[in-house]
């Protein structure tokens, strides 16, 4: 079914929606070599803009798909480079991964590069996060 949105005739149409959809369908049925095709096809396409791959990306840490949404959240570094979305999605990738440092240090660029107030708020809260795991880090081995 997911197919029909991207391939069928005369209304079947290849964007970051449809393809999105289809490797999340994918993913549900438990198809994942599959499902990693899809959703890099999808966060590769010139539809693909930096909100639309960072919302996927925090679908997938949400799902305990830590792995795939750090590589979706790399490519959208690669893809999109230096804007706040991009700089806290990074930070959220390193914070799962376990490198507090390379984390604090995309929050920090996300909060700079952030012009309104909301998104500064996000960006703060991603800072604090991982200051707060760095610290607790330092507790631990100390």
């Amino acid at each position: 079914m997911a197919d029909a949105a991207i391939a069928r005739p005369f209304i079947g149409e290849k964007h970051f929606a449809t393809l999105s959809n289809k490797g999340q369908v994918l993913n549900a049925m438990g198809n994942a070599a599959e499902a990693k095709t899809a959703l890099l096809e999808a966060v590769k396409h010139p539809t693909a803009q930096a909100p639309q791959i960072h919302q996927l990306a925090r679908r997938l840490e949400a799902m305990g798909q830590k792995k795939e949404a750090f590589e979706i959240y790399m490519v959208n570094h690669e893809r999109n480079g230096d804007t706040w979305p991009v700089h806290v999605g990074m930070a959220r990738a390193y914070i799962g991964s376990g490198d507090k440092v390379k984390a604090l240090e995309h929050a920090r660029k996300a909060l700079t590069l952030s012009t309104k107030r909301i998104s500064k708020r996000w960006c703060k809260r991603s800072r604090q996060a991982a200051t707060s795991r760095i610290r607790t880090a330092k507790r631990r081995r100390g």
